[in-house]
C-alpha cells in the first residue's frame, strides 16, 4: 500500500530548491500525493505547477494542468500555471485564454465571497 505523506513544500520553504536532495523528494511526494488522488484538481494543479516550475518541464505539466481544469474548471491556479507553461512551448494563443479565464474565475470567486459572507 501507498502511504502517501504530506509534501514539502518550496513555497513554505524556498531553501529548498537549493538541496537537490529535498528537491527529488518533494518531485516523489507530489507525484504519490497524484497516483494515490488522481481524480483531485489541487493535486494535479499543484504537481503541474511543481512540473513547471522547479523542474521546468512545461510539456510534462500541460497534461496534469489540463485534467485539473477538466475536474474543477474553476481551477485558478491551473489556469494561471498553464498560461505560464503555454508561453514557455511558444502557445502565447493559448496561453491568453487561459489568463482570461483565470481572471474571469478569479473574479467569480471574489464575488461570490462577498455575496456569502465572506472577505469584505
Amino acid at each position: 500500500m501507498l502511504a502517501v505523506i504530506p509534501y514539502l513544500s518550496s513555497l513554505d520553504n524556498p531553501f529548498l530548491l537549493d538541496d537537490p536532495i529535498l528537491l527529488e523528494t518533494e518531485w516523489l511526494q507530489r507525484e504519490a500525493t497524484v497516483r494515490a488522488s488522481p481524480d483531485s484538481a489541487k493535486a494535479r494543479a499543484v504537481y503541474g505547477g511543481f512540473l513547471l516550475r522547479e523542474r521546468r518541464d512545461p510539456a510534462a505539466a500541460i497534461p496534469h494542468l489540463e485534467r485539473a481544469l477538466e475536474i474543477y474548471p474553476a481551477h485558478t491556479y491551473a489556469h494561471q500555471q498553464l498560461a505560464e507553461a503555454y508561453l514557455a512551448i511558444g502557445r502565447p494563443d493559448r496561453a491568453r485564454e487561459h489568463l482570461i479565464e483565470a481572471r474571469r474565475w478569479a473574479e467569480w470567486h471574489e464575488r461570490w465571497w462577498r455575496e456569502h459572507g465572506g472577505r469584505k
